[in-house]
């Protein structure tokens, strides 16, 4: 207003700032913004229902800058806790691998973890399948070995839950202090 009385002509990016916005003060454009949130959530759940679809989009989801560690540190510390404890409570491996499965709630992960229980039915070891699927932390591949010869396959679970616990926690706190 003050330039208008001066009669003054703004620079295009100042007009442009000036009119996004006076826009932005009316409510339809708030409605707006809700609608069009509305309409991509629908969307994205009505995606979801399609298995390509979510499968893609689990994958790209490990793979995001700053949150994909977290979403991958969080499935994996779910499924090796739900592990431990099954295994713990002596539920035999290949059932608690199927149980410890629902927790991981990644498609991606959940598709490691059917590729290490398919092999342990097998007859294959903890370690060489868990190294063979590729998505699981080396740190895990590693103490699995060990746990494997040592005969505390089930303690080893417990330390590497605690452990990612830990991870994970220390992931959402340096998230937190950005």
């Amino acid at each position: 207003q003050v330039m208008d009385k001066l009669d003054v002509e703004l620079p295009l990016l100042t007009r442009i700032i000036l009119k996004i916005s006076q826009v932005m003060k009316t409510w339809y454009w708030s409605a707006g913004v809700l609608a069009g949130g509305g309409i991509l959530f629908y969307v994205y759940k009505r995606l979801q229902q399609h298995p390509a679809f979510a499968a893609r989009f689990d994958a790209y989801k490990l793979h995001l800058p700053v949150f994909g560690p977290i979403f991958y540190m969080m499935a994996v510390s779910r499924f090796v806790h739900a592990l431990s404890i099954l295994m713990a409570a002596g539920v035999p491996i290949v059932e608690s691998f199927e149980a410890a499965k629902a927790t991981a709630v990644n498609r991606e992960i959940i598709k490691g973890i059917n590729h290490v229980q398919k092999r342990v039915e097998q007859g294959g070891s903890l370690q060489d399948s868990f190294r063979e699927a590729k998505i699981f932390p080396e740190l895990l591949v590693d103490m699995v070995g060990v746990g494997e010869s040592g005969g505390t396959v089930t303690e080893v679970f417990h330390n590497l839950a605690v452990h990612f616990d830990e991870e994970l926690d220390y992931k959402l706190n340096r998230l937190l202090l950005l």
